[in-house]
C-alpha cells in the first residue's frame, strides 16, 4: 500500500533541491536537478532510512538566496519536526504512473 507524506498543517512542501544547466555539446544542453536527501524523522522512519530535506515556509527565501553563506544553507538540511508532519494510507491508484488528476489524494478505501 503507497503512503502519502504531508505537513500536518495541510499546507505546501518545499524541498530543498539543486540545479544546473550545462552545455555537452554545441548542440546539445542539459537541465539537471536533484532533491537532497537528510536522515529520516519518527514519521518517516518506519517506511525509509532518508527522506527530503523539507524547508520550513521562513527558511525559502535563505534556501534561493544565492549569496547565503554555504553554513547557514547547510543547517537547513536536517530531518523536518515529526510533529509537524503526518501521514496516511494513499489512493492505491498511484501505484500506477499511467494515472493522473485529483482523484489520486483522496484517501485509501
Amino acid at each position: 500500500m503507497p503512503h502519502r507524506f504531508r505537513l500536518a498543517s495541510g499546507g505546501l512542501t518545499g524541498f530543498t533541491g539543486l540545479w544546473s544547466v550545462w552545455t555537452a555539446t554545441e548542440k546539445t544542453k542539459f537541465i539537471t536537478c536533484c532533491i537532497i536527501t537528510t536522515t529520516a524523522n519518527d514519521v518517516m522512519r518506519p517506511y525509509h532510512d532518508r527522506m527530503p530535506a523539507v524547508l520550513a515556509p521562513d527558511d525559502y527565501a535563505t534556501w534561493l538566496d544565492a549569496d547565503a553563506p554555504t553554513t547557514e544553507l547547510h543547517s537547513l538540511l536536517k530531518p523536518y519536526p515529526s510533529e509537524l508532519m503526518d501521514v496516511s494510507e494513499a489512493n492505491p491508484l498511484m501505484n500506477n504512473p499511467k494515472n493522473d488528476g485529483p482523484e489520486l489524494l483522496e484517501p485509501a478505501a
